[in-house]
């Protein structure tokens, strides 16, 4: 289990199953802002994205670490099935820290390197945060800021068109966001996500169009922020923002 904190060059490492005992960290001494991470089964490696270094950081075997690849403003890194790496870019950045919009674009790369596919998502998804591709080659995006109306979990196909979406104004009733701020697919690619200002995590239909259950549910001192989905434990461990540790 790995584990990195924003602002921080370190990546905590941990074995994955209870009690979870403390590895030895990896330093990246050049890493400023990591903001995802994601690790690849074919390739033996893990792809961390850095939008203060304006980069992708790879960690191969043995722990080294290369610069995998020069890009500025990813904010949410995966990997496919097939181990290419799925980018979220931020776009058309206005307004300050506290009320901040962006648009973005979903880049594809090979474990090369090289840029198979750009989509540029629509006007209509505000503050994406996170993004996943389905087995069929769809992206789906968690979308929606506090200060922004529509809060959505959202099905984008290759050419950018919305085709499904979960959620709409912002609240916390049933069929309702509020932050929608990172989503994983379980074993059978049902879709989860971490509800981070309701305080909760979602399982959602592969459809997008049934709220299954409310998985967790924390009163307002906790804050979930990232989901990582272990397929062969069907373990969920969630990142837990202002938090030193996960749940």
């Amino acid at each position: 289990l790995h584990v990195v904190y924003l602002e921080y060059d370190t990546i905590n490492v941990y074995m994955a199953q209870q009690p979870f005992t403390e590895l030895r960290a990896i330093h990246i001494n050049a890493m400023k802002y990591p903001t995802d991470m994601s690790s690849c089964s074919i390739s033996n490696c893990l792809y961390v994205a850095d939008d203060g270094s304006g980069c992708v950081w790879r960690v191969n075997t043995y722990n080294t670490v290369d610069k995998w690849l020069q890009v500025t403003g990813a904010l949410s890194l995966s990997v496919t099935l097939e181990g290419q790496v799925v980018l979220l870019i931020l776009t058309e950045v206005q307004g300050s820290e506290d009320s901040r919009t962006y648009r973005g674009r979903v880049e594809v790369y090979n474990a090369a390197g090289l840029k198979l596919s750009v989509i540029k998502l629509p006007n209509n998804i505000i503050n994406p945060y996170s993004v996943i591709q389905s087995a069929n080659k769809t992206f789906i995006i968690s979308h929606g800021a506090s200060w922004t109306e529509q809060q959505r979990v959202v099905e984008v196909n290759n050419e950018g068109k919305i085709i499904a979406s979960f959620g709409g104004s912002r609240g916390s009733g049933l069929g309702q966001l509020n932050g929608p701020m990172y989503n994983v697919f379980d074993s059978e690619e049902r879709v989860l996500v971490a509800d981070c200002d309701n305080h909760r995590v979602l399982l959602l239909n592969r459809q997008l169009d049934t709220q299954l259950r409310v998985l967790i549910n924390w009163n307002n001192n906790v804050v979930p922020w990232s989901l990582c989905y272990d397929n062969e434990t069907a373990q969920l461990m969630v990142g837990v923002y202002g938090k030193s540790n996960t749940v």
